[in-house]
């Protein structure tokens, strides 16, 4: 197979039940956005395991060079807010979530259906911070900006979003 110019790819690896996991989570989740976004997100290619190590489990995708910039403001937010207009009504349930585990590094995203939006964000946000907490102990100027940010910040960006 000849191409038109160099073939970069990336490939990230991990090992044991969670890796097997995370690598198919990445799979899955590019590939949803993939479909939403294909100008602005790497191709996924594959997800498996190696043949010969049955431990060691991969996920492929194009490479592309990032720029150390930041990206224009309104451009990126155009993009984010076209991936949430193209992919509404498209969750196979009619919910928000994920239909398998994603990952952050290694904690793992809690993906469940919710019936909204800001249900399933604060779930997912408030798994992170106990993870935090767990790591590094309780901090009080983080848990006044978490209140702020459930009993404010959450509600008033995410639910006029919903209607």
């Amino acid at each position: 197979m000849s191409l038109t110019r160099p073939h970069k790819l990336s490939v990230q690896g991990a090992l044991g039940d969670r890796g097997r996991e995370m690598m198919r989570g990445t799979f899955e989740s590019e590939m949803t956005l993939y479909l939403f976004a294909p100008n602005n997100v790497p191709k996924p290619l594959a997800w498996g395991t190696y043949k010969k190590e049955p431990d060691k489990h991969f996920y492929m995708c194009d490479f592309y060079d990032m720029a150390d910039d930041l990206p224009d403001i309104q451009k990126f937010c155009a993009i984010v807010a076209k991936i949430h207009l193209d992919s509404m009504g498209k969750s196979p349930v009619n919910k928000y979530g994920f239909q398998i585990t994603t990952h952050l590094a290694y904690v793992d995203n809690d993906n469940s259906w919710s019936d909204s939006w800001e249900e399933w964000y604060a779930r997912a946000l408030k798994r992170m911070l106990d993870e935090e907490e767990k790591s590094h102990g309780p901090e009080e100027e983080l848990a006044i900006l978490t209140t702020a940010m459930f009993e404010k910040v959450i509600p008033r960006l995410l639910r006029p979003l919903e209607t």
